[in-house]
């Protein structure tokens, strides 16, 4: 498995096709105009990565932002992950080390000041929720188009150290 950045209009056209072909499983609330949208703040404010399989075919994908809509991008200490998708057959503790970890990694090498990390998980998600309880903890309460959404924060350390912990290996 790898993970790349989309530097090039390919990589980026690949994205932005494979999220609408699977928009319906990533939130049966995500509309076409919200995917063009998030997708735009990502490009301009952050990062986006597409995760390969071994055979080179797209499998999944993650979008986070450097900085805060909140406060227009201004706090570069905190990366918000906007969206994180693995097709089903790929989602598994392995992959799901795998692909954090090549995430870390590419925030890491992107904006050394990164010290805090967040990301939305839907109340209604009992599985994500309880995953995310781990190694993060619940900073808010918004209710969105999503629908009721915790905004999970921790730092990069922590995460690292909960990897490590999970898989026995340093990060």
């Amino acid at each position: 498995m790898q993970v790349i950045r989309c530097d090039h209009d390919e990589e980026k056209e690949r994205m932005i096709d494979f999220i609408l072909a699977h928009r319906k499983e990533i939130n049966p609330a995500y509309d076409v105009r919200t995917v063009f949208f998030s997708l735009g703040t990502q490009l301009l404010y952050g990062d986006t990565l597409l995760v390969l399989n071994n055979e080179n075919e797209l499998i999944g994908f993650v979008g986070y932002l450097f900085g805060t809509p909140e406060n227009q991008f201004q706090d570069p200490e905190t990366v918000r992950i906007e969206m994180v998708y693995l097709k089903n057959n790929y989602r598994c503790t392995r992959h799901f080390i795998a692909c954090f970890r090549k995430l870390l990694t590419h925030i890491e090498e992107a904006n050394l000041d990164t010290i805090k990390i967040q990301f939305y998980v839907n109340k209604e998600n009992d599985y994500l929720c309880k995953l995310s309880s781990k190694f993060a903890i619940v900073e808010s309460t918004t209710l969105s188009n999503f629908g009721e959404e915790l905004l999970y924060s921790t730092s990069l350390t922590e995460v690292k150290t909960y990897l490590e912990n999970i898989a026995g290996v340093t990060v």
